[in-house]
């Protein structure tokens, strides 16, 4: 009976043994999360989106009121009672799939709009929404990628294109002053009340952030305030000077809007005294 229990013992210890080497070789170590790039996207009604799951692929912007459709070279495709139509690729620089690149690089694409009595060919880039007869038009997708060992012909190029209309657009508020300093030679601590930073009545330029056309241009009154509405997004305020001269010298300012919000933003104008 003695040797009997030994025996069911030494087997049951092997059978552990087996169990836990058989679970060490299937057991798959875990993967590591991938840590994705902080680009954003912007979508068509202002907002922006960035980059998520084990392929950091774009979130999908708000499909309120957004339509989307994909067409090849030369198709005609309606999206929202807008036709668009791909004519050629203007230029590609794309990184190819199969190569480390410093900058993802950029494609443009010229289209034809079509609305109506109403139509216009222009040039689109991928991701920057442009305004047509009431909508935002925008490339959102090309595709097939760029590959060094498969060059992509005319023939292969698909791109997706969504449309929104801008009733559907949502916008804030940005608001501030512009002031001018220093406004004496020589500032002492605390400052001098007839030192204090004087309001500015000038012109504002506003801009995309990043891109050079002016979108809208405002003014700040004799109180150096303004206050404008803007669809949500990033932009580059300036402050101009009169008659082209040097002084007062305004730095750009950027802010971000954000819908159903005023979001605070002061100008600060050097006047050169010294």
């Amino acid at each position: 009976m003695k040797n009997k229990n030994v025996a069911i013992i030494l087997l049951a210890l092997i059978c552990l043994i087996g169990i836990f080497f058989l679970y060490r070789k299937t057991v798959v170590a875990p993967i590591e999360p991938r840590a994705c790039t902080e680009e954003a996207k912007q979508c068509p009604d202002g907002s922006y989106v960035g980059r998520t799951g084990p392929n950091c692929e774009f979130t999908k912007c708000p499909s309120s009121q957004i339509k989307e459709e994909t067409a090849s070279l030369g198709q005609k495709i309606l999206i929202e009672g807008v036709f668009i139509t791909p004519l050629e690729v203007v230029a590609d620089s794309r990184c190819p799939v199969d190569v480390d690149c410093i900058w993802a690089g950029e494609i443009s694409v010229k289209v034809k709009l079509e609305k109506g009595n109403v139509n216009k060919e222009i040039v689109l880039k991928q991701l920057i929404p442009v305004s047509f007869e009431e909508n935002v038009i925008s490339l959102i997708n090309v595709i097939p990628e760029n590959n060094t060992k498969k060059p992509v012909t005319k023939e292969d190029y698909r791109f997706t294109f969504q449309v929104v209309s801008l009733s559907a657009i949502k916008t804030g508020t940005i608001s501030g002053m512009v002031t001018t300093s220093p406004t004496c030679p020589v500032e002492r601590i605390p400052r001098e009340p007839q030192c204090n930073p004087k309001p500015y009545a000038t012109s504002i330029n506003i801009r995309k952030e990043g891109e050079q056309a002016i979108i809208k241009t405002i003014q700040s009154n004799n109180s150096g305030v303004f206050e404008t509405s803007l669809n949500q997004g990033s932009y580059e305020l300036e402050a101009t000077t009169a008659n082209g001269s040097i002084f007062p010298r305004c730095n750009k300012i950027t802010v971000v809007v954000q819908s159903e919000l005023t979001s605070p933003v002061d100008i600060s104008c050097d006047t050169g005294i010294r």
